[in-house]
């Protein structure tokens, strides 16, 4: 249960790298003849490179590829050694028109064998996307200024899936199809995808009435190096997906039953087998909540009655978050038995405090004491907000702690988003304003990300490096 006062948090982050260079005895480096090494940029995104080496020195028991601006070699990365030779790594992370050093370590025998440095120069990042800039930084106290990566999207024209680094640079891209609207992006646990997901509001289109809605909401996959790209055909799919820790999707889903003669859009969370393709319901509102057409807001209608949001995975309880707009809500579901353990805020809360904490709430974290939500408010109060809650799920109370509200403050109709980062600092993503904030537990902002976007963030998720453990 989650009751500890002390403000901590946990987030998933990638792991295999290391952002530090690793000291190599110079009476260790071989003969650069020794090492045949290729490095080629992507033929699909310019700013990730292939690096491949082969060698002479002996059966290698273990190597590494180290790679930075300088040869300081920032980031090292173990090369997966049961793939055979020629060995290769992708370069991952590097900045658009800037040259990157690279060497390999490899170890025979008890001694490390050392190549000459090898130098390679990014590509340009496409004229499309739009500016977006670092307008505040306090390098010792913000973490996106030391480091780590942003995965999110630009959710709008250009429709486009991204990673920034701390400098609010443009290190990895891909164009959606049609240009559909990406609400969440997340790099998969392996490291060796980037999954996306278009928002799919009111249905297969971005209308619940489209004359001719196009067939292509799904979620997708694609490598790295952006040169293999699957998708899974999810067509009443739509918002939020969370891979799960044995390698699963869970997914928010449209559920559509018949209410005295009108088609009602309630939600559901599905499972979805990226092996096999298989999905199956893991949880349904209609199991616990009851439609009224008379509690429906003016401006939604039976299409868009409970308008699920935002998807949260424990992996300790194995346990599912949903949060609803409509609802003003967010559940807990058990997975494995499909049971809905609570309500916290609006229709159906069960916590002592909880009722009206937020308002048409997205993005939500869990976090040890309880949970920070990206609470959007509505034109009315005209500014969004984050919100610092403490739980008991014991004695089922809820007492907010503290609210984070911007310089000047902001209204986010759409989207929004709130991270706990590792340092215990918070990233505040305003989507439609175009603007992410890291502030700390007191509030102090440390560190501003603007974009010049036409359109808005998607949610955002943080790693520390892109690779994944070997």
């Amino acid at each position: 249960m989650r009751i500890a006062t002390a403000i901590t948090c946990t987030l998933m982050v990638g792991l295999g790298a290391c952002n530090a260079s690793k000291e190599i005895p110079d009476d260790d480096r071989v003969e650069p003849d020794d090492f045949e090494v290729t490095i080629e940029l992507s033929d699909y995104i310019s700013t990730v490179a292939n690096f491949s080496f082969t060698t002479e020195v002996g059966e290698l028991e273990s190597a590494f590829v180290q790679f930075g601006g300088s040869t300081d070699y920032s980031t090292t990365v173990p090369v997966d050694m049961t793939k055979g030779s020629p060995y290769q790594v992708w370069l991952a992370g590097m900045k658009p028109n800037s040259t990157y050093h690279a060497r390999v370590s490899a170890n025979s025998g008890g001694t490390t064998h050392v190549s000459n440095d090898y130098s390679v120069t990014t590509g340009h990042r496409p004229n499309e996307l739009p500016d977006i800039e670092v307008d505040l930084r306090h390098e010792e106290q913000s973490l996106m200024a030391q480091g780590g990566y942003l995965i999110t999207s630009i959710f709008g024209a250009p429709a486009t899936p991204i990673i920034l680094d701390g400098d609010g640079e443009y290190v990895w891209w891909h164009s959606a199809p049609k240009d559909f609207p990406v609400s969440r992006t997340r790099l998969s646990a392996d490291g060796q995808w980037v999954y996306y997901w278009t928002t799919n509001v009111h249905g297969a289109g971005l209308r619940p009435n489209d004359d001719d809605p196009p067939d292509n909401q799904a979620l997708y996959r694609v490598s790295i190096d952006g040169s293999v790209e699957e998708s899974f055909d999810l067509s009443e799919g739509h918002h939020d997906f969370f891979e799960m820790s044995d390698g699963h999707i869970a997914f928010i889903e449209y559920d559509k039953r018949h209410v005295d003669g009108e088609e009602v859009w309630g939600d559901r969370i599905m499972d979805l087998d990226p092996q096999t393709g298989n999905t199956t319901e893991i949880y349904s509102i209609w199991d616990d909540f009851e439609y009224d057409p008379d509690a429906q807001p003016e401006d939604d209608h039976s299409e868009n009655w409970s308008h699920g949001n935002a998807l949260r995975f424990d992996a300790e309880e194995d346990s599912l978050y949903l949060g609803f707009r409509v609802f003003s809500s967010i559940i807990k579901v058990d997975r494995n038995g499909g049971t809905l353990e609570w309500v916290l805020g609006g229709e159906g809360n069960d916590f002592d405090g909880g009722d009206k904490i937020f308002n048409s709430q997205h993005g939500f974290q869990i976090v040890e004491d309880g949970l920070v939500v990206f609470d959007n408010g509505d034109p009315k109060r005209n500014y969004s907000q984050v919100i610092h809650l403490s739980l008991n799920e014991d004695t089922l109370t809820a007492e907010p702690n503290w609210t984070y509200k911007p310089e000047p403050s902001t209204y986010t109709f759409s989207l929004g988003d709130v991270l706990c980062l590792p340092n215990g600092n918070y990233l505040a993503d305003f989507s439609n304003g175009g603007q992410m904030d890291e502030f700390t537990a007191d509030g102090d902002l440390v560190w501003r990300l603007n974009g010049d976007l036409g359109g808005a963030f998607g949610y955002v998720f943080y790693v520390e490096d892109l690779y994944a453990a070997q």
